[in-house]
């Protein structure tokens, strides 16, 4: 018999990093079981094939980073390209704060799995960040990144976007954002 002790158990023995990892594979089966909604899809719903520009905000959380140990406050811009296969995103990001200045030049794919009111999306890619550490010298790394988020249509080709970005090399490191993002229209990908 399962219990509510052994549940308490389970969800205390799970370390932050693994949080990392189970939580976009759990956002990803929950929001991609497109066969168990009754309801059927119309074509107007289809994955649009045009591109996105957007700006965004939200907080840098740094873990095991020489020199970065502060949460630091950051903005960001980004384009997206469709392709047949999905979306390609380049980003860049800028967060500043206890003396430490830390940017990001990033290249990801993006794949939507769920969309009806909203589009969610799962993200994977790489990234190189150039970051000025309190008291040491500029550094350069290279390092890749999972993540995820969704999409709410506002008004007409507006959209507020949500992220999470779990960032590996240097240290790891995660972004949460929230921002606007403007839809160019292309056509449905179903004409």
């Amino acid at each position: 018999m399962f219990s509510a002790g052994i549940l308490y158990s389970l969800i205390m023995t799970i370390r932050p990093f693994q949080l990392l990892i189970l939580v976009p594979v759990f956002l990803t089966l929950l929001f991609s079981t497109h066969g168990s909604f009754a309801q059927v899809t119309p074509k107007s719903d289809a994955p649009q094939k045009g591109n996105d520009l957007g700006i965004f905000f939200g907080p840098f959380l740094p873990y095991k980073i020489p020199g970065v140990t502060e949460v630091l406050n950051g903005w960001g811009t980004r384009g997206t390209l469709w392709t047949p296969k999905g979306f390609v995103e380049a980003e860049y990001y800028d967060a500043r704060g206890a003396g430490v200045s830390y940017h990001s030049g990033s290249l990801t794919y993006r794949m939507d799995v769920f969309r009806d009111f909203f589009t969610a999306h799962f993200i994977l890619g790489g990234h190189l960040d150039y970051y000025q550490p309190l008291d040491l010298e500029a550094k350069k790394a290279f390092g890749w990144h999972y993540g995820g988020g969704i999409a709410l249509p506002l008004a007409g080709p507006f959209y507020l976007r949500s992220d999470f970005k779990a960032r590996f090399s240097p240290g790891n490191s995660t972004i949460v954002s929230i921002g606007l993002l403007y839809r160019f229209s292309g056509g449905s990908s179903e004409q």
